[in-house]
């Protein structure tokens, strides 16, 4: 099974002197393989969205390593350290996985002023800038513009379907006037729609009312399972029965202990 992260024994994390939680030295190692949905969980308190914070490149370990297999790098590793996470590491850096990395924050990060359908259309990662020969080339010029202007009328209808789907009709509405639950709905479609490689999603189905969350738990089930299962999603939630039959792993932050259930 291929690797996109590993989380290497001795993996720590403290703030101050006091430490979160970490991985002993004689323990097997964290794996975030393609094609698998991860669920962290754990008391208030233990670090959740702390270690979704290192993860995602905001944080950096007190002690020990993760590694990124970068595939868009001949797969060499890239990990982050204390002592070179400064000058050679950020968020921008590790979201050069494949087709990047998307999060979703537990209070929804949205403007206001964008309307429902281009608030979904503004996820989906540009595609890679060719040479500068390339780029200039008349014949690649003209592809170009065909290409681009197929791709964005499917884009853009598939953005709609996936707005119609969850009940959005009016895709010109404003962001700013949609209700909490709605919100934090279309954050989590932006996360369907964007097609990245790795999903971190923090408490992604809280107060969404059942019926569209299971919905929702069907969608991401399908997002990484389709074609070449070549995606992963790691959610943390605070009620575990959230990660019933829809994780494949469980990570469990208890007593200062990242135990892998």
């Amino acid at each position: 099974m291929k690797v996109f992260i590993k989380i290497e024994p001795g993996f720590s994390f403290a703030y101050s002197e006091k430490m979160l939680f970490s991985i002993p030295n004689n323990r097997p190692p964290l794996l975030v393989e393609c094609g698998k949905i991860y669920g962290i969980y754990g008391p208030n308190g233990s670090g959740k969205t702390t270690l979704l914070n290192i993860l995602s490149g905001f944080l950096c370990p007190t002690s020990g390593k993760i590694i990124y297999y970068n595939e868009g790098n001949n797969n060499k590793e890239e990990y982050l350290a204390k002592d070179t996470f400064q000058e050679r590491y950020s968020p921008v850096k590790i979201a050069n996985i494949g087709n990047g990395i998307r999060r979703i924050y537990q209070v929804p990060a949205l403007a206001d002023e964008l309307t429902l359908l281009e608030a979904i259309i503004i996820v989906r990662r540009l595609p890679k800038i060719e040479s500068f020969l390339n780029f200039f080339n008349p014949i690649n010029f003209i592809k170009r513009l065909l290409y681009s202007n197929n791709r964005a009328k499917f884009d853009i209808q598939e953005a709609i379907e996936l707005l119609s789907e969850f009940g959005f009709k009016n895709h010109y509405e404003n962001v700013g006037n949609l209700s909490y639950g709605e919100r934090r709905i279309l954050t989590n479609l932006q996360m369907l729609y964007s097609r990245a490689n790795i999903l971190f999603l923090d408490e992604p189905f809280a107060n969404i009312h059942l019926n569209v969350l299971q919905q929702l738990k069907r969608k991401f089930i399908s997002y990484i399972n389709e074609i070449d299962e070549n995606r992963s999603i790691i959610l943390v939630e605070h009620r575990s029965e959230n990660l019933n039959n829809f994780a494949n792993n469980f990570w469990h932050l208890i007593n200062g202990k990242i135990v892998l259930e």
